[in-house]
């Protein structure tokens, strides 16, 4: 202070504790997956050093097999076990098993626009089918890349009674027309002619495609209409 410099110097000091190592994780209350397979998700070694990431990426993995499967109610929690002595760390996943969740309902807002039927027949799961993950990613993904909506997003409400869950996508839409003119020069005794081309992506909320291109000079005049139903 007082000698006109402007840094400032700060120091950490660290304290390392004992190194420990990784004594292996059981299972408890799972009868659906037999122990054999669930600890064949876990990557991590016995009589290694405890890597945290590796123990949180081994406990998603269980979790991951159960909602995959439709069991997405079950209650999993991972328990540590230390033995000071020996310096190691061992786990406990104790996991509390459901029936299987089941889509009650399929709900689509914002769709003012596009057809229902549209937005359903991109879904590969229906009303009644069991709870899966990766279908219903997939199905988020496959309405997102139909380029009609600036903004998917999906909650899962829990349904009208135990084991059931509703399925719920809000769109917003965007414009599915598109409209270019151009303007050609070139040598000869009349240099000029225009285009104009639209088309439409989402013909009535059907989901089609109809687009018209139209070419004008002095000498030739041209227009070709293209229709596309990407479900016939």
């Amino acid at each position: 202070p007082g000698d006109g410099r402007s840094e400032l110097v700060i120091t950490v000091y660290v304290h390392e504790g004992d190194q420990y190592t990784y004594a292996g994780t059981t299972f408890e209350g799972n009868r659906v997956f037999p122990s054999s397979q669930l600890e064949a998700l876990v990557s991590q070694r016995t009589d290694r050093p405890v890597s945290r990431q590796k123990v949180l990426d081994d406990f998603q993995r269980v979790v991951d097999l159960y909602t995959e499967n439709g069991y997405i109610f079950n209650q999993i929690e991972r328990r540590e076990v230390r033995d000071e002595a020996a310096k190691t760390v061992a786990y406990v996943v104790a996991i509390t098993e459901f029936d299987k969740a089941h889509i009650e309902r399929i709900i689509f807002k914002g769709n003012e626009k596009t057809s229902e039927h549209v937005l359903r027949r991109e879904l590969d799961f229906a009303e009644g089918d069991v709870f899966n993950r990766t279908k219903i990613v997939d199905g988020y993904r496959a309405l997102y890349n139909l380029q009609y909506f600036s903004n998917v997003t999906l909650d899962t409400p829990t349904g009208s009674a135990p084991g059931l869950i509703d399925l719920v996508f809000t769109v917003e839409e965007s414009s599915t027309a598109d409209i270019n003119f151009g303007v050609m020069f070139s040598g000869g005794d009349f240099p000029i002619s225009g285009t104009i081309r639209w088309n439409e992506r989402n013909l009535g909320g059907n989901g089609q495609t109809l687009g018209v291109d139209v070419e004008l000079s002095p000498i030739k005049q041209m227009a070709s209409l293209n229709f596309y139903e990407p479900w016939l």
